[in-house]
């Protein structure tokens, strides 16, 4: 538990860095439970654009308001690394 509290911690630094060096608005990642899909970390949403939802795994979730300014692929590919090796 403690080693992906830490794993999540980089990630949202991570995250909330790409978030301003891009200018892609909110950047986060979501737990899917079931139906429900709970806030894990990241820069939350700053405007009223709906943001768009990539399967990172079987259980995570990313949102991102303007991924047309992000290599989705290539952040996909990190995330499921980093997330994979907590």
């Amino acid at each position: 538990m403690a080693k992906e509290i830490s794993t999540f911690n980089k990630i949202e630094k991570y995250l909330k860095e790409i978030s301003a060096e891009y200018e892609c608005g909110g950047l986060w990642i979501a737990e899917k439970m079931g139906r429900r899909i709970s806030f894990v970390c990241g820069e939350k949403p700053s405007g009223f654009e709906p943001p768009s939802m990539y399967r990172i795994n079987e259980r995570y979730l990313l949102f991102c308001e303007k991924p047309d300014r992000l290599k989705i692929k290539k952040l996909l590919s990190k995330l499921r690394k980093d997330i994979d090796e907590s």
